[in-house]
């Protein structure tokens, strides 16, 4: 199978999981918000940030770096083997640490410590996740299958074992725990990846200075993507928590549906780098950023349009402020997939990741000043807006780095024609929400905009999009 081939087929196995991942939200979220109600969902989401904090600081930057390095030498075993034991034990050492402070703190801590407890899986399975290695080696059939299996497992246990509001423990603790089953499971085939190496040969020192490179952005990251929901949780109420943890969970799944290919990329941009093949740079580059234009746009407005519609039968009743969260927080799709789609085919590839992280850390200290001025204000709605601006920021610096890559005039030309379609698609798309209601309606809605989007740009000959077509026809005569 051809490097282009295998890129396809690793982007199809990541999709799919992607797609199983949506879907179980789709299903258990409209019955457990239900069930535990807006003030329960905002517990969860408060303990549950916090604690991705801590492992965030606790994995440094070695998710991001270990891929790199794996892909870099993955024609050769020996190597990658070397530095893939380099760097688990590294992460394994720093999130041991950091699990004995975070256990510590919770000694403290009298408000929801049973919670926090509950959550201890999670450092756990940090410590065993070596997806990076299978992300490194491009090897995303093995993740995929085991992701979805231990994904069906927590959805069947969720729906049998959690009844009632007072459940939520019971919640928490198959969330964690089919987290650690599944990270756990990558170790399964482990010996027919890797080689063994001397506990002598490994030095983790060398890695300590690269990963604080990626450690920079991954703490900010999470920093101002989860502070806002801490911040929630000390100065407005459970319920506003919970408001805000529905609206981000919707954005979150199609962001991760569009950043699938990115993953992807990744791998395949640090391979390109390594054999220095200018070409195959320009040419990835290229269409990653007409990828994400081509769906982040329709995406992000659909989401605006069926949002009222959306949340009435989706959530239930009580959660009406997520449609007015849903229609301000939709722009953010569009900006972080861009913000990943950069950062995965240009600043991690050719290690400028330096030049991210200060569009990260300065996002993330705006964030954190919005949020403490906003929310006490504006509640959960101030939550939203404050991070809609910190994507912007971070957004706006990635381009002034990324300039000499990818122009944003090129952006521009490329974008025009998506824009347009999208914004006639929210037209119809509202227009439609105004007579139709219920899931069907939702339906209705959603396939409508997909033929309005999709016909106006082969109306406006997306080259794109044509040429796309034309290969797939191509290949299917050829057959």
């Amino acid at each position: 199978m051809g490097k282009s081939d295998n890129l396809k087929s690793n982007y199809i196995f990541n999709l799919f999981v992607v797609i199983v991942q949506a879907i179980i939200p789709l299903i258990v979220t409209p019955v457990i918000s239900r069930i535990l109600e807006p003030d329960g969902i905002g517990v969860y989401s408060y303990t549950y940030s916090l604690i991705i904090i801590f492992i965030s600081i606790g994995t440094l930057g070695t998710s991001t770096h270990g891929q790199r390095q794996i892909a870099m030498f993955s024609e050769d075993k020996e190597k990658y083997s070397k530095i893939f034991y380099e760097i688990f034990f590294l992460r394994f050492i720093c999130l041991f640490l950091t699990l004995g402070v975070f256990a510590i703190s919770i000694l403290f801590i009298e408000r929801y410590a049973t919670y926090f407890w509950l959550q201890i899986p999670f450092f756990v399975a940090a410590m065993l996740d070596i997806t990076w290695l299978y992300q490194g080696l491009e090897k995303f059939k093995s993740v995929a299958i085991k992701n979805i299996l231990i994904k069906l497992l927590g959805l069947i246990l969720i729906f049998i074992l959690v009844r009632k509001k007072e459940d939520l423990w019971l919640y928490i603790l198959i969330l964690s725990s089919t987290q650690l089953l599944g990270d756990a499971a990558l170790w399964l085939n482990i010996k027919e990846i890797v080689c063994k190496v001397p506990l002598k040969a490994l030095n983790l020192k060398t890695h300590f200075k690269d990963v604080m490179v990626y450690f920079i952005p991954t703490i900010a990251f999470q920093f101002y993507s989860m502070i806002d929901k801490v911040i929630l949780g000390i100065f407005s109420t459970e319920e506003e928590t919970g408001y805000y943890e529905q609206a981000h969970k919707i954005v979150d799944l199609c962001v991760s549906f569009l950043t699938a290919y990115n993953v992807v990329i990744r791998s395949r941009m640090s391979y390109l780098f390594a054999k220095t093949d200018t070409e195959g740079i320009k040419t990835n580059i290229s269409k990653s950023v007409q990828f994400v234009l081509l769906l982040a746009l329709p995406i992000s407005l659909g989401i605006m349009g069926i949002a009222s519609n959306f949340v009435q039968w989706f959530f239930g009743s009580g959660y009406e402020k997520v449609a007015i969260l849903l229609v301000v927080v939709a722009p953010i799709i569009i900006l972080m997939s861009f913000i990943t789609c950069l950062d995965s085919i240009v600043f991690t590839p050719f290690g400028l990741q330096s030049k991210a992280n200060v569009a990260t850390v300065s996002a993330a200290i705006f964030n954190c000043f919005a949020t403490l001025i906003l929310i006490p204000w504006l509640q959960s709605l101030g939550a939203v807006i404050a991070s809609l601006l910190a994507e912007i920021i971070i957004l706006v610096i990635y381009f002034l780095y990324a300039k000499k890559y990818i122009p944003f005039k090129q952006v521009i030309l490329l974008s025009y024609k998506y824009v347009i379609s999208a914004l006639v698609m929210l037209l119809g798309v509202y227009i439609l929400g105004m007579y139709v209601h219920g899931i069907l309606g939702t339906i209705i809605q959603i396939g409508c905009g997909a033929i309005i989007y999709f016909a106006m740009i082969l109306i406006l000959r997306d080259k794109f999009v044509i040429n796309t077509i034309k290969s797939i026809f191509k290949r299917r005569s050829n057959s």
